[in-house]
């Protein structure tokens, strides 16, 4: 398993996000010297979970960094993608299909981490992925 744990300016406006925007669980979370929460824990189902921290970390956040993230086989994609959309998420890309067989949207956290939320709806084969691809 591989878990990020994100660097985040602002951990309130972060767990909002994750919690309120993206509909995810806030599994716990460890509180600072100052007694405000530093570290949380949020998933969106069985493994698919992010750490987000307010320590000290390297600036600028979330440049440069794809998170691909797979809603569960039976989820319904496009309900949660309407989800999200309705709950104020900033989409930064519309939902649709890929050419490697997954229907994918993306969505930006408050720090700039691009989430890309798939889920695989058909099969597709390494020779049309790579005949796909120099189309593209």
């Amino acid at each position: 398993m591989v878990l990020p744990i994100l660097a985040v300016s602002d951990i309130t406006a972060s767990v909002d996000f994750y919690v309120n925007k993206l509909g995810w669980n806030k599994l716990f979370a460890m509180p600072g010297d100052d007694g405000k929460d530093s570290f949380v824990m949020v998933s969106l189902r069985e493994g698919v979970m992010y750490g987000l921290s307010a320590l000290d970390a390297p600036s600028p956040k979330g440049q440069g960094v794809v998170l691909m993230t797979y809603v569960a086989d039976d989820a319904d994609i496009d309900s949660y993608y309407g989800e999200c959309k309705g709950r104020g998420a900033t989409i930064a890309m519309e939902i649709k299909d890929e050419y490697w067989g997954d229907r994918c949207f993306g969505v930006t956290d408050p720090d700039g981490y691009y989430l890309s939320i798939c889920k695989t709806v058909r099969q597709v084969s390494a020779e049309e992925i790579l005949g796909a691809s120099s189309k593209a």
